[in-house]
């Protein structure tokens, strides 16, 4: 899971899928040929830049099927290479000072300090017994459940608490952080970042090297059992399968797509780099990259690319209810720039 190709297509499927509505048509055209169109974007954009969540379009059953399959993945190479470590899921959300799993310390990102203070809003006792808990109450009430659409569900679970938790349980990272200002992009995908010990929570280029992952992502699965027992399912029959675009390396096609879609084939110093990483990351992925980077380099903030999928404490599909949680200190604005995908640094 620490490979190249798994951090890129992890990256790639969260902040293409978070991006879209705000990329170029040339972006956009660029990536339907390489096969790396989300056919249900994640989510849209006012005039100002500001993000929501599009709760009807299905996306948000994407994410559910999607991480279902990382899921899979992981314990299917466990199994294999025989490893005595099994993936177990939180069969709720761990309270503040739970010995097993506590929360770690507030903490500084380096450059980071919007989304420090979202980081560290997230890890106090208050905001789990007055968001945290009730949110978590509301998805598994089956009452709830038989009045949402799983995408409904998928969206509510990705903006809200599946959000908050990667903050609350990211800490430290003692080896870093990744880049994400434009004057750093060289630097974004060097090869020190595939160094197992990088696992930072808000990252989606490394949250799925740390443990507590998979067992949020455990928990959010178990929510899609819940739907479906709530809505007297034997089986769901999934509509929103999007897992990303291809991972391999397709020399011959894509030198007939990129003659047809006149795309760019990186030339410079920086992009032969990444064309190079040990043979693992294949044509299609590299390019898929190379446009995003290019998307991202519009942004005039440091969250360029949201690394976790940040909510906005006013959305209506992140809150069951209103709660008596004291507010934020980020402003609309500064939540949306955070938001467009740390899980790349809400993703």
């Amino acid at each position: 899971m620490a490979k190249r190709e798994t951090r890129y297509h992890h990256y790639l499927w969260h902040n293409i899928r978070e991006g879209w509505n705000r990329f170029s048509n040339t972006s956009q055209e660029a990536l339907r040929t390489l096969g790396w169109a989300p056919p249900r974007p994640g989510r849209s954009y006012d005039k100002d830049g500001v993000s929501s969540a599009i709760p009807d379009n299905g996306s948000g059953e994407d994410f559910l099927y999607m991480h279902r399959q990382m899921i899979a993945k992981a314990k299917d190479i466990l199994k294999k290479n025989k490893e005595s470590y099994q993936l177990t899921s939180w069969s709720s959300i761990p309270a503040p000072n739970n010995l097993n799993y506590p929360v770690p310390p507030a903490y500084n990102i380096t450059g980071n300090p919007s989304l420090t203070s979202y980081a560290n809003h997230r890890k106090t006792d208050i905001y789990y017994y007055d968001t945290m808990q009730s949110m978590a109450k509301f998805l598994k009430d089956p009452v709830n459940l038989r009045n949402m659409t799983l995408g409904q569900l998928g969206a509510r679970i990705e903006v809200g608490v599946h959000s908050w938790m990667h903050m609350r349980w990211s800490g430290a990272s003692s080896y870093g952080y990744r880049p994400t200002n434009k004057s750093a992009i060289p630097a974004k995908f060097d090869k020190k970042w595939d160094d197992p010990r990088y696992n930072w929570m808000g990252d989606t280029y490394a949250s799925h090297l740390n443990p507590y992952f998979w067992k949020l992502h455990g928990w959010v699965d178990d929510r899609i059992e819940d739907w479906r027992k709530a809505n007297n399912l034997t089986s769901i029959i999934w509509n929103g399968t999007w897992t990303g675009g291809p991972m391999s390396s397709f020399s011959s096609i894509l030198k007939k797509q990129n003659t047809k879609a006149n795309l760019r084939v990186p030339s410079d110093s920086h992009e032969a780099a990444h064309a190079e990483h040990d043979g693992e990351i294949g044509d299609v992925m590299e390019q898929a990259l190379q446009i995003l980077l290019q998307e991202q380099s519009k942004e005039v903030s440091f969250a360029d690319e949201v690394n976790i999928n940040l909510d906005s404490e006013t959305s209506d599909n992140a809150k069951p209810k209103k709660t008596s949680k004291p507010k934020s200190k980020l402003n609309q604005r500064q939540r949306s720039l955070c938001r467009s995908r740390v899980h790349g640094r809400k993703n």
